[in-house]
């Protein structure tokens, strides 16, 4: 391994040792107090345990923050030959929020958003999870709303109104609610059988729905959905266009488990060349108008 690779590693054994020996030790220390009927040697167990793990998470950020560091930014500017950013807090979740495409919740959270430009189009992608947490002072429950990737995409098409496309369920699929400051909408019916049986559209203004999504742009959000095989979530605004993947997953969170020289160089391009896939396409749009 060079240098950067065994700093690296470095940290990851330090959040293996304190994540798992403050924990040990804790528990240890917590079954002596409890076999000797000592609360002294509780009390200090539980607080090894509380102040290890608090530690440990801090130890165990530093080693991802180093890692994606290198491998991350390393495989997206390989593959898009451009300079990376990289915004370790997420993208803004106001901004996420205004948007309409994905089920937003009261306790929401994003982070590592990569931000570069490619063939024209600046794009930023990031890990967004959004839960409903409702808690009536004796038990709290946490219902996960959407979990994945979320990505924007500045737009080969002026776009002037508020259009978003959801996968067509049985319920119903409007964004927003009644005081959620959404956009109003009405559901929009295009040409294709297969596409509206797949998905359900709601736009500010129908005209605009039909000029954005043209037969073509239909078949790139089909082969989107067929392509990674999950719920996926679009949306047009602002003259960019959102696309949200509920792959429940944090797509670049490495484990701690996992030595560094075992990771290949090459272990994220399947899930890039997808994000470079989809740009492809937009700008095939450009160019065949």
């Amino acid at each position: 391994m060079n240098k950067e690779l065994i700093k690296i590693e470095s940290y990851r054994v330090q959040a293996l040792i304190w994540n798992v020996a403050s924990s040990v030790l804790g528990v240890c220390v917590i079954l002596m107090g409890v076999f000797s009927g000592t609360p002294l040697l509780m009390f200090i167990g539980v607080g090894v345990l509380i102040g290890g793990i608090m530690l440990g998470s801090s130890k165990t950020a530093t080693y991802r923050h180093e890692f994606k560091d290198y491998f991350i930014r390393s495989a997206f500017e390989r593959n898009f030959e451009s300079r990376v950013k990289i915004n370790w807090e997420g993208m803004d979740l106001g901004e996420i929020e205004e948007a309409f495409v994905i089920p937003y919740g009261n306790s929401n959270r994003s982070d590592d958003e990569v931000v570069f430009d490619y063939k024209g189009i600046h794009v930023r992608r990031t890990d967004v999870s959004t839960e409903r947490v409702v808690s009536n002072g004796k038990t709290t429950t946490r219902v996960q709303l959407f979990k994945g990737q979320y990505m924007v995409f500045s737009f080969p098409k002026p776009i002037m109104a508020f259009t978003v496309v959801r996968e067509n369920k049985w319920f119903d699929s409007k964004p927003g609610g009644l005081f959620s400051g959404c956009p109003s909408t009405e559901k929009v019916e295009l040409e294709s059988v297969e596409f509206n049986k797949e998905f359900v559209v709601f736009s500010s203004d129908p005209h605009e729905a039909f000029y954005l999504l043209t037969p073509p742009f239909m078949e790139i959000l089909l082969d989107f959905q067929r392509t990674y095989g999950v719920e996926v979530f679009f949306g047009f605004m602002r003259n960019e266009f959102h696309v949200a993947i509920n792959s429940e997953e944090n797509l670049f969170e490495p484990s701690i488990l996992v030595p560094v020289k075992s990771i290949s160089m090459n272990t994220y391009d399947t899930d890039i060349l997808k994000i470079k896939r989809v740009i492809d396409q937009l700008n095939l749009i450009e160019e065949g108008e």
